[in-house]
């Protein structure tokens, strides 16, 4: 059995249209693991045989994953996954079209987060990530143990394979609070809602903001979340019992936010 943290359909073919499921990837936090499921057979399921294959191991590939979280597909370029371990975001490509992720330059560091890099962003505990249509990435990236809470942006902008250059990532929102500058907020994941504005999970297990869904609107252009009125409670849930938090968010092609809720198991 493995983990699951997110199953990312692909774009399919025709000759897969038939298929019961479609296919899809899938974050196993557990075994450092991207897993691609295909339904091969057309049965509904996928437990047929080579159903279920290893699109990237960080054994065998040559970047360390301890707790890759999210997942989301980068345009026309490949898939970007999140590390809350190792703090940084790789990019996975299928370059020679042989099923992995493996070969020279298929697996590379598409933002270094870590403690010190020459951008000054950090991502620890960067988890959720959101891509807009135009290539822009939004990561949640709860810093509960450095550095500071934040949703942060990232672009490539001169096209060189990743977002480390100068310029090309931004402490987007810091959630300022009354406790200390780090682990007060923790924002797990984000998306984008059907107004165009920004949307993210606090997980509210800090006790300085209540668990809940989060809009961020730039009123003001600026480029950052940083007057009042930009950062506005959107939903704030009845508790349910168990110490349970929102782990992820997504919107729907008729527009309705799904929210994960962990340890009350619902959605």
């Amino acid at each position: 059995m493995f983990t699951r943290t997110g199953c990312l359909a692909l774009l399919l073919t025709s000759s897969a249209l038939s298929q019961d499921l479609p296919s899809c990837y899938v974050s196993d936090t557990s075994g450092d693991t991207i897993w691609f499921l295909s339904d091969l057979d057309a049965n509904g399921d996928y437990n047929g045989a080579a159903e279920v294959v290893a699109f990237y191991d960080d054994a065998l590939g040559p970047i360390a994953l301890s707790n890759n979280a999210g997942m989301k597909a980068l345009p026309g370029v490949g898939l970007l996954v999140t590390d809350t371990t190792e703090d940084i975001v790789v990019l996975l490509r299928d370059l020679d079209a042989n099923g992995d992720a493996y070969g020279v330059g298929e697996a590379t560091v598409w933002f270094d987060g870590t403690a010190g890099n020459p951008t000054g962003v950090e991502l620890t505990s960067g988890r959720g990530l959101h891509v807009d249509d135009d290539g822009v990435v939004w990561v949640a990236s709860a810093n509960t143990s450095s550095g500071v809470d934040a949703i942060v942006r990232l672009e490539d902008i001169n096209a060189d394979g990743d977002a480390n250059d100068v310029g090309e990532q931004l402490e987007y929102y810091l959630p300022s609070l009354g406790g200390s500058s780090t682990g007060d907020s923790i924002p797990a994941s984000i998306t984008r809602g059907p107004d165009g504005a920004l949307y993210y999970v606090e997980t509210g297990s800090t006790g300085f903001l209540t668990k809940g869904v989060y809009r961020l609107e730039d009123l003001d252009a600026s480029g950052t979340i940083d007057q009042p009125g930009e950062a506005t409670p959107f939903f704030l849930p009845t508790t349910i019992s168990g110490n349970s938090f929102f782990w992820d968010i997504s919107v729907d092609d008729e527009g309705y936010f799904l929210i994960d809720d962990t340890g009350d198991d619902v959605i």
